[in-house]
């Protein structure tokens, strides 16, 4: 018989982010735990998991970085366009506020409320690629981008081919505008956190994007 007085209950599962051939406990365990992913039980079954990729992640070295080897994922389309318009910004910052290099804010208008622009650059149509991943391989996406804490997932439409008539729905990453502004109540105005000095980024340009990234300088 078990002595209760030295019964030490596991206080968290032990189980790996990667399973080849999960049970249902190590499935319900992976969806409770992995909090950038909180809907992980819906994308258990909702089959193909496409993804749009634009910044320093687009290529195979990059995404390896962010923990997503061949064997995780498949590009589906090598060059697709946004349906709206983004404003993003190469971060330039000496010593940066994040580990990305390019950021996409959420809002398009994002400098509207700043006193002075922080950078010359208009709102376009963004510019990338779409990757089909594994289950495990958006786990490690959602955990590079630290989704729900500094970035946020939600689905966006693009179009493919010269006639742009082909309609895709895939998962992107923005950032929301508190993670790298900061509100002056008494001016009304915005300012960049410490750490964020946007520069223009010229791969939400279709005339520029490559499938090289070079760190900006």
């Amino acid at each position: 018989m078990t002595n209760l007085l030295t019964f030490e209950p596991q206080t968290k599962p032990e189980v790996s982010a990667i399973s080849e051939d999960p049970c249902f406990s190590d499935s319900l365990n992976q969806d409770l735990w992995f909090s950038c992913t909180p809907d992980l039980p819906a994308l258990r079954y909702s089959g193909v998991i496409p993804v749009f990729i634009w910044d320093e992640l687009k290529t195979y070295l990059g995404l390896q970085g962010a923990g997503i080897t061949h064997d995780m994922m498949r590009v589906d389309q090598y060059l697709v366009t946004s349906k709206e318009k983004y404003l993003p910004f190469a971060n330039k910052a000496e010593k940066k506020g994040c580990k990305y290099d390019m950021i996409l804010p959420t809002s398009p208008e994002w400098t509207k409320g700043f006193k002075e622009k922080p950078f010359n650059s208009n709102t376009r149509k963004m510019s990338g690629r779409i990757v089909h991943l594994s289950l495990a391989a958006m786990q490690s996406l959602d955990r590079y981008y630290f989704n729900t804490a500094f970035h946020t997932r939600h689905k966006a439409l693009f179009t493919s081919g010269q006639s742009n008539q082909t309609e895709i729905s895939a998962w992107m990453y923005t950032v929301p505008t508190q993670n790298f502004t900061k509100y002056h109540p008494h001016e009304g105005t915005y300012s960049m956190l410490r750490g964020f000095e946007p520069a223009q980024c010229t791969s939400n340009d279709s005339q520029t994007y490559t499938s090289s990234h070079m760190k900006p300088t």
